[in-house]
């Protein structure tokens, strides 16, 4: 065990679980409290053991799990306990034990599980449980409604309306010149600082150009954001040449099909070698050479023309062209079977190439991206969700709202 500074006998005693720079924070804010002192329940490294000591922290190694580790880090007269490690499942063995060793500490875990941690705070007694994908995604998302946004969240209930504190700058006649209280009613928000005092009076007059800091509803924060600035077009010093939309379709599709284009360019070089071959040995003009050659690769065979028997070139190169005809129809017919196949499912999943203005783009739908995706269609916000692997619910749910999802790979998206 590592001791840290400052720790005294009668300081309230919190213990934090973790292994990275989430509890080190964490841990380093209650230290900053006075009265209050910490153990964290680390790994057994130098480096981190030399971090926690910095904040003023207690470093107990071992397994948290065992009670062994609880009891060294004196989970007896502690009065909470903070799980944060990356498990969600060690966080809840690690709380219960806790528990079982001291029935009055308090407990707050980090789950990913959103669902499961209301279960776990509606069954467990004097508990918080937080999911930090579902507050990262509150501050996505009101990010996404105001650029201006640091922070968001759901306030006063968990699925309560999306809240944010943003900055303003006074200048306009809304703020310039009125009361604190004045800006409030006019904006439907909240100001907490004024050029960063946050002991202001609600009497004293904003300034031109006072930098405010804002807390209200999202609804209401988005109506006054300022808007976007104007985008410079830039004239690039060099002349560059921008290949037309037609060409670079083209060699999207040759590089996303090479066995097609291969069978083609093969296909089309038998048809040029059998078109010249069989001008001469008909003695008739180039159309009727290619009329004979498309017949015979296609199989159609109408029997108007035929290869002199008594030729053996003639029949080899007949027979090539039905052996390459048949072929190449067979891989075409494949391919544009395949397509349509392909057309499809793509229209009957809801994926489609996007052709819109104004939405908002939404990478990934995980855990994070999922709760900014009901945070935003709360708003009834155009989306564009871009996922490699997107689940039926996903699909479902953009087939019925304004969203679209389009799937992607990591080299296209």
């Amino acid at each position: 065990m590592s001791k840290g500074r400052g720790a005294r006998v009668g300081d309230v005693l919190t213990l934090v679980l973790g292994d990275d720079a989430l509890a080190l924070s964490i841990a380093a804010e209650i230290c900053r409290l006075p009265g209050h002192r910490v153990t964290v329940l680390g790994p057994a490294n130098e480096e981190f053991a030399k971090s926690a000591t910095a904040i003023g922290a207690e470093l107990v190694s071992g397994l948290p799990h065992h009670g062994d580790a609880l009891e060294r880090a004196g989970v007896h007269t502690a009065t909470t306990i903070i799980a944060v490690s990356r498990d969600d499942q060690l966080n809840l063995h690690t709380a219960l034990l806790a528990r079982d060793a001291n029935p009055r500490i308090r407990i707050v875990l980090r789950q990913f599980n959103r669902t499961l941690a209301r279960k776990i705070e509606q069954n467990l007694p004097d508990s918080a449980v937080l999911s930090l994908a579902w507050h990262s995604a509150a501050s996505y998302a009101a990010t996404a409604l105001d650029p201006s946004c640091f922070r968001g969240l759901q306030f006063p209930e968990p699925d309560g309306p999306l809240t944010g504190f943003v900055e303003r700058i006074a200048d306009s006649d809304d703020m310039v010149g009125r009361s604190v209280a004045e800006v409030e009613t006019t904006l439907g928000a909240r100001v907490i600082a004024v050029n960063g005092d946050t002991a202001i009076d609600r009497e004293v007059r904003i300034p031109w150009r006072a930098r405010l800091c804002l807390y209200g509803t999202i609804e209401r924060l988005s109506q006054s954001a300022p808007p976007p600035a104007p985008r410079e077009e830039t004239v690039p010093d060099t002349i560059v040449r921008i290949q037309p939309r037609r060409s670079r379709v083209r060699w999207s599709f040759i590089r996303g099909n090479p066995y097609l284009c291969s069978f083609a360019a093969a296909a089309f070089v038998l048809f040029c070698l059998g078109t010249w071959h069989f001008r001469i040995a008909f003695g008739v003009n180039w159309l009727t050479a290619a009329y004979f050659v498309l017949a015979t690769m296609t199989t159609t065979g109408y029997g108007d023309m035929t290869p002199n028997r008594g030729h053996v070139f003639d029949i080899i190169m007949a027979m090539m062209l039905m052996l390459g005809g048949t072929a190449f129809t067979g891989v075409f017919i494949g391919f544009a079977a395949s397509l349509l196949t392909r057309a499809q499912w793509v229209r009957s999943q809801g994926l489609r190439r996007i052709y819109r203005r104004g939405h908002i783009v939404v990478c990934g739908a995980g855990s994070i991206g999922t709760g900014v995706i009901e945070l935003l269609l709360g708003f009834d916000k155009p989306l564009v969700v871009v996922e490699a692997s997107p689940d039926a619910a996903l699909v479902e749910r953009a087939a019925t709202t304004r969203s679209t999802c389009a799937t992607s790979t990591p080299r296209t998206a």
